[in-house]
């Protein structure tokens, strides 16, 4: 696994959401799209997150700073 593989799969995740589930086309009948939606935006948006900590991170010790000083 290399450090950008989770970033490319929220990416994916948001793609779907934009490709099958706005339209309404994959689950016409059950009604179940918006909560597919919500689904894959916040796994994205976690994603995001922890990806974002963990560079904040990585910044900080090779700038000489602590981690654990990180928010």
């Amino acid at each position: 696994m290399q450090a950008s593989d989770p970033v490319f799969g929220a990416v994916e995740l948001l793609n779907e959401v934009s490709a099958t589930k706005i339209t309404g086309e994959e689950e016409r009948y059950s009604h179940t799209d918006l909560y597919d939606i919500a689904a894959n935006v916040e796994g994205a948006e976690r994603v995001l997150e922890s990806w974002v900590r963990k560079t904040r991170k990585i910044c900080l010790y090779s700038a000489g700073r602590s981690a654990a000083a990180a928010p």
